[in-house]
């Protein structure tokens, strides 16, 4: 087994891959992620093409845009449409105005006004958006795109096309922070086993999830980033309709799909959508979710049930 860690996404990665001990492989693919995040993904990077297309945004009506930026916002359109508004690739503007993971761990972290949240809302939203042909968007209210909802799931993506090139690698298990990849089959045939952490304490499980094969597994949780003020958590997973970090019955959301894109986004629109209408919502794109309740409840889609080994 060959296993390297990384920092990426502005979270910790790891790998393990088995059936090579060549370093190169683990070496391209963190340099795969870190390209996409610089390159194409992150609104913070100067040089990346979400950033250059936010800065054109502020003054010009239509943008070309690359066709893999495009298919990222057209499938994300199609769930904010199936997810009631629930999931929005627009929120640069209240992201930015929260800034929740760049508060964390301050003594005195600062919380919006409404009337400032109101303000960055009227300049977010897909409804804002037009996807003119493949190559370009049209926009009459200026928004910010933030596509950390399905970074880690759409880097996944890409390494998992990465190794169907590298036969030498027989099993892999990737990790970008609540997003992981499992690939190929182990020597010993057994599953994958993908801890579930329990929200109320991250330094242990409920469960695991037991996969076979090719899978994207991705995890949002309330407990993941976020600052508390006056015995109230704010956290980073922020609702669009509303504009405040999301809440509903949930307390985590655990999909498994075999697009990473789809368990990137879908964990985060489940979330924020509650367990009734999230699971409504996975099924939709023949995905599973598995739901830690605000009353400490296990609830999961029936393809999970035989799958979850609860600890």
């Amino acid at each position: 087994m060959l296993e390297s860690n990384a920092v990426l996404m502005g979270t910790t990665a790891s790998q393990k891959l088995y059936g090579t001990q060549d370093e190169r492989i683990a070496d391209e693919i963190w340099q795969l992620v870190g390209k996409l995040e610089t390159e194409l993904l992150s609104r913070r990077e100067e040089g990346s093409e979400v950033a250059l297309v936010n800065q054109k945004l502020k003054t010009e009506k239509v943008v070309t845009i690359s066709k893999a930026l495009s298919e990222y916002l057209q499938l994300g359109q199609e769930i904010w449409r199936s997810g009631e508004g629930c999931f929005d690739l627009t929120l640069g503007e209240l992201t930015s105005l929260w800034n929740i993971d760049e508060q964390v761990g301050e003594e005195k972290p600062l919380i919006p006004t409404a009337e400032e949240i109101a303000k960055a809302k009227e300049k977010s939203g897909f409804a804002n958006l037009t996807l003119v042909s493949s190559h370009s968007v049209q926009v009459e209210t200026p928004v910010m795109l933030d596509l950390g909802a399905v970074g880690k799931g759409i880097a996944l993506d890409e390494v998992a096309g990465y190794l169907e090139g590298e036969p030498a690698v027989t099993c892999a298990i990737i990790s970008l922070g609540g997003s992981v990849l499992t690939y190929g089959e182990k020597q010993d045939h057994s599953p994958f086993q993908i801890a579930v952490v329990d929200p109320n304490h991250r330094d242990k499980v409920i469960g695991c999830v037991k996969l076979e094969g090719r899978h994207f597994v991705s995890t949002s949780g309330a407990y993941e980033r976020f600052f508390e003020v006056d015995n109230t958590r704010y956290h980073h997973i922020l609702d669009p309709v509303t504009g405040y970090p999301a809440k509903s019955d949930v307390l985590s959301a655990t999909v498994v799909s075999d697009s990473g894109y789809l368990s990137d986004a879908l964990s985060t629109a489940c979330f924020i959508l509650g367990s009734e209408k999230g699971l409504t919502l996975a099924k939709m794109y023949q995905a599973q979710v598995l739901f830690v309740t605000t009353s400490g409840e296990i609830l999961m889609s029936e393809e999970l049930e035989g799958k979850f080994v609860k600890d």
